[in-house]
Formats: C-alpha cells, structure tokens, sequence
C-alpha cells in the first residue's frame, strides 16, 4: 500500500509541483499565441508520466468555464468543441491519441473570448474519468 501511494505521489509531482499560480507559469509554453488575458489563460507543458497517451495541459486562472475549439489547419473549420466542467484547480488535463499525420489549431477560449492557441497533432481524446478534469466533446 505504502509503494503504491509513494508511486502516485511521485507520479503527480512529475506532472506538476503544485497549482500555485508561480508554479503553473514556470511551465507555460512559449510557442502559443495569445489573444487576451495571457497573464492568466495559457498553454502549459509538463513531463508526461504516461506511455500509452499524450497529454495537453492549459492553465485558467479566470474564475469562468471554458471551452477548447480545435481547428482544422488546412480550412480553419472547427472539428470539435471541448466544454471543460468547472473546476477548482486552475490546471486542465486532456489525454489524448495523436494522430502525427496532420496538424490541428487548439484555441482555448473563456467567457467566449479567445485567451490563447497552440499547434498540436491531431487528437482523439481519451476520458480519464478519475481525474480532475472532466469534459464533452461536440463533434461538428
């Protein structure tokens, strides 16, 4: 019992130390694009502790729900609609399979506002329903 606690313990302090608003910012990543609200609203990177799927984290630090729109790179059409269930961290997990074939605009929006976007490979989203982060995806 003891191992497995200590293993999910180091296992979430690989991810992140903690939801200190210091914290997250240390892992924002550079290569996004900010619309607004950048200081609070942004695409985060951590080690990703898993080998069977990727990972996508962002931050909010806005007391709102949000919504991640991912859009088609070659007709900027969206595809899908993530709703994120609110939440009390300020840190969103999506795991995912990627599809490296093509490419795929995610753009994180709060309030209705685009915040930030980021590229990532094309993704077919695997709910993990013990975690934090709880969401629905709308096909278009």
């Amino acid at each position: 019992m003891f191992v497995l606690a200590f293993s999910s313990v180091a296992c979430s302090s690989m991810m992140h130390k903690s939801y200190q608003y210091e914290d997250v910012q240390r892992a924002r990543v550079i290569d996004q694009t900010y619309f607004s609200d950048s200081a609070d609203v942004f695409f985060a990177d951590y080690t990703n502790p898993y080998t069977n799927f990727e990972l996508l984290w962002f931050a909010s630090f806005l007391d709102s729900s949000a919504e991640m729109h991912i859009h088609n790179m070659e007709s900027d059409s969206v595809e899908a609609v993530y709703r994120f269930e609110p939440q009390d961290a300020p840190l969103y997990t999506v795991s995912y399979r990627a599809d490296r074939s093509r490419l795929v605009k995610c753009v994180i929006y709060v309030v209705g506002k685009p915040k930030c976007a980021r590229v990532y490979p094309s993704m077919h989203p695997i709910h993990q329903p013990g975690w934090v982060t709880q969401y629905t995806v709308s096909e278009r």
